[in-house]
């Protein structure tokens, strides 16, 4: 269990394979379902002090009844997936270079983003303002971890119906290729309300690096220069 567990939480793909997989058995989208999915998805977060250890020690800082809760709870795979790749801790790090070198491996060299020395004067962030009630706009959420992490976590806190539903291919294809503009004020709602859609179409725009993307992709990441931890 520890071993399956470390892999979907320092890769990607076999994380978002895995949430879909636990959607079609445990919500009962699988007509083969086997009797396991009865058991309903969990949807809590991480307390810090658990994520903290975890972070530090790897998974065997969790008994076998939290790495059964961590199995069928896709918003706390997604949450420890971006604080590994966030923190880089040390106890995580070969897993993380390893599966940082199978996806070199996996793309040509042409395919490499040559990312500027110079930073543009404008941000494409500063001129995005938040809604009326105080909310970032969606495209901020899915181009920034930080962002992201924190309207999670107050949805939970407000105790708000949440949605657990994937993307169709290719509406998820649409937005990657035209951007967020393409959802309608309802779909955009239910992409508000829907964390395992959040996270999934944030690690896909990080993993294609979309070209309509790209200006939101480097304004955060230069954020996250500026504000990185002095040496």
């Amino acid at each position: 269990m520890i071993k399956h567990l470390s892999r979907i939480v320092t890769n990607r793909s076999a994380l978002n394979k895995h949430v879909r997989e636990l959607q079609k058995t445990v919500l009962g989208n699988d007509a083969e379902a086997s009797s396991d999915s009865e058991t309903p998805v969990e949807h809590d977060s991480w307390s810090d002090e658990e994520l903290a250890a975890v972070l530090d020690r790897g998974l065997d800082a969790l008994s076998d009844l939290r790495l059964a809760w961590l199995h069928k709870n896709p918003i706390a795979l997604f949450e420890l997936f971006d604080a590994i790749n966030e923190s880089l801790p040390s106890n995580w790090i070969d897993l993380i270079l390893a599966d940082a070198q199978r996806l070199r491996k996996s793309h040509t060299k042409d395919q490499h983003l040559e990312v500027p020395h110079e930073v543009a004067p404008s941000n494409p962030l500063d001129n995005i303002g938040r809604n009326t009630f105080g909310e970032d706009p969606v495209k901020i959420l899915v181009t920034s971890r930080d962002a992201l992490v924190k309207h999670v976590r107050n949805l939970q806190r407000k105790g708000q119906a949440v949605v657990t539903e994937n993307w169709p291919e290719d509406e998820l294809q649409q937005i990657l290729e035209q951007g967020i503009d393409v959802l309608s004020k309802h779909q955009e709602q239910w992409l508000r309300q829907n964390p395992i859609a959040l996270f999934e179409l944030f690690d896909a725009i990080n993993e294609n690096l979309p070209s309509c993307w790209m200006d939101l992709i480097l304004a955060d990441a230069q954020r996250l220069w500026k504000n990185r931890p002095s040496a």
